[in-house]
């Protein structure tokens, strides 16, 4: 629903058709157009000013007339039109764009996208003092015009005034035939929120959002991981580019990096650093101790969550996979700030050895809880254990089948496997997890 003055061509304006409608509970004189192209009816009130021009004081779109229109809804449309302007919304959707993924219409990869967005940040970190991260030349770009120092004799407002009008006067006269250049014309049956069709982009988009908005992740982890998407995480660059550290500050922790002053950005806390290297490592081993295959320590891979054929053969392999990435994500983030936040200094191997051991084992007491938690969904009833409110999960069953839990963590009892143990009181099933630092796959 678009409310205001709309222009139409004259193509369409002889397309269009006026009713009289009597029946309909408007002010009077109520007005139906008929779009035949695309068999929809608009509803409209107000006069119409020339045969090209509809002056609407409300217009509806689809089978909703325009009498019905309020102030929630034109608001948010209104809202929608500027965000479509500025590129931050996909067209037709509520889908925003991801800054770890390129743009519509655009050939470059996740690696390409991150390297540029991590290369503004680098070069406000060597352009700018010690004490200060950011560039003082983006600082004018965020402050209003009357801020800004004048520099020289400020002319009068009516000196400015002639040099407008005689530059004005330079330009060509403009037909009277022609459209005016100011904007571009508007067709008055075309909705400019219409979804262009599907784009491979934008299904990419879309299946990104959905998967990092699943249920069955850990809280900590979905906010991870919609950071590090939205290319936000608070590592030492991001840091020091939004003012909020020092260049010194903004270096990686660790001393085992090649470079002393190696800025941490995105792709090498979580990739290029030795330490998560190790960690990434080990994880890939024991992907491919679990299905044979050997993912990629990739941006593509480990941070934008792209699979390759013959990686997850299931939908619950699928899931196992970005849980086990994601835990493994988390185990490095929270490493980095502990050596963040540390003082004492240490030598390169020693330091490399204890902050990988770190993340590991954060990563294996992660997925270890995992496994346990969603053993009790198929043994209990979640709602009925102490220190769980009831209301918590009202409206919706936690409980977890046999089978969907054997998919999941059971798979070639690499992670978890399932026995029978015969008591006195009957069979009964055990939980063995096998996961440890030297089962499947060795941590170092």
């Amino acid at each position: 629903m678009v409310s205001g003055t709309v222009s139409a061509t004259n193509a369409a304006s002889q397309q269009l058709r006026l009713n009289y409608i009597t029946t309909k509970p408007l002010r009077q004189p109520a007005r139906q157009l008929i779009c035949p192209s695309f068999a929809v009816a608009l509803y409209s009130q107000g006069p119409l000013y020339g045969p090209d021009h509809l002056s609407l004081g409300v217009w509806g779109w689809g089978q909703q007339p325009g009498h019905q229109l309020v102030v929630r809804q034109a608001s948010q449309r209104l809202r929608l039109i500027q965000a479509r302007k500025h590129g931050i919304l996909a067209p037709g959707t509520l889908t925003c764009q991801p800054r770890l993924l390129p743009s519509l219409g655009s050939d470059l990869t996740p690696a390409e996208v991150l390297q540029a967005l991590e290369s503004r940040w680098t070069a406000s970190m060597q352009a700018s003092p010690a004490s200060r991260a950011r560039l003082s030349s983006d600082m004018p770009t965020s402050q209003p015009a009357w801020m800004a120092l004048t520099r020289g004799h400020r002319q009068h407002w009516s000196q400015r005034q002639q040099q407008q009008q005689a530059q004005q006067q330079q330009q060509p006269s403009q037909q009277p035939n022609q459209p005016h250049s100011g904007g571009a014309t508007v067709h008055d049956t075309v909705d400019v929120l219409a979804p262009p069709g599907s784009h491979p982009q934008l299904c990419e988009w879309r299946r990104l959002w959905e998967l990092a908005s699943a249920a069955y992740f850990n809280r900590q982890h979905r906010v991870l991981w919609w950071r590090i998407l939205h290319g936000c995480v608070m590592c030492g660059a991001f840091s020091a580019y939004i003012g909020r550290a020092t260049v010194e500050q903004a270096c990686c922790p660790y001393a085992c990096c090649s470079s002393p002053a190696q800025p941490q950005t995105i792709s090498h806390m979580f990739l290029e650093c030795p330490m998560a290297a190790t960690v990434i490592s080990w994880l890939c081993r024991l992907w491919q101790a679990m299905t044979g295959h050997l993912p990629d320590a990739s941006v593509a891979t480990i941070l934008a969550a792209s699979t390759s054929e013959g990686q997850c053969a299931s939908d619950a392999l699928l899931q196992t996979w970005h849980r086990l990435r994601l835990a493994v994500l988390h185990s490095i983030w929270t490493a980095a700030r502990i050596a963040a936040s540390s003082t004492h200094a240490s030598s390169q191997a020693s330091q490399l050895s204890s902050q990988s051991h770190l993340a590991s084992r954060l990563a294996l007491k992660t997925v270890t809880s995992m496994i346990h938690h969603d053993w009790v969904k198929c043994n209990d009833d979640v709602r009925q254990l102490a220190g769980v409110c009831s209301s918590w999960l009202r409206g919706r069953d936690p409980s977890m089948t046999l089978e969907a839990f054997r998919n999941l963590w059971c798979h070639h009892d690499t992670l978890a496997s399932i026995h029978t143990a015969h008591t006195g009181t009957g069979d009964k099933l055990e939980l063995v997890v096998n996961l440890s630092d030297m089962v499947p796959v060795q941590l170092f």
